[in-house]
């Protein structure tokens, strides 16, 4: 089965605080994905049942943008110092709402550098 390992924590006047969930699934789904220098609403396919969906990991080396769904979409920012990370049991609400996903729209906002985007996902399978 499946597991993903979220690690969270802070270095405070020296000292690291961190904790560790481990989350384990039916299902994993994976993107890696290359989107060139200023390239601005690539659409790929990511087909995701959010309401199957128990942790996330978006993580892209250059700042840009992501739409869910239509590139009319408001965007998720991209930024390469903080991946967005999220699971079911820590206490926030999905940032990727509450709408299946069919396909998602990525913006490098860079001029001269490629991004490389990971996208890695937990799902519960269906009842």
């Amino acid at each position: 089965m499946p597991t993903m390992e979220i690690v969270r924590g802070v270095r405070f006047n020296g000292v690291q605080f961190s904790k560790t969930e481990t989350v384990t699934e039916e299902e994993a789904v994976e993107l890696d994905l290359v989107v060139e220098a200023s390239t601005v609403d690539e659409q790929h396919l990511l087909e995701l049942d959010v309401s199957q969906l128990k942790a996330l990991y978006f993580g892209a080396d250059v700042a840009g943008e992501l739409k869910l769904n239509s590139n009319s979409a408001e965007p998720i920012a991209l930024d390469p110092s903080l991946p967005l990370l999220w699971s079911d049991g820590s206490g926030q609400d999905n940032p990727l709402g509450e709408t299946d996903i069919e396909s998602i729209y990525v913006t490098n906002s860079s001029t001269t550098a490629s991004m490389i985007l990971t996208f890695r996902g937990l799902l519960s399978s269906p009842l």
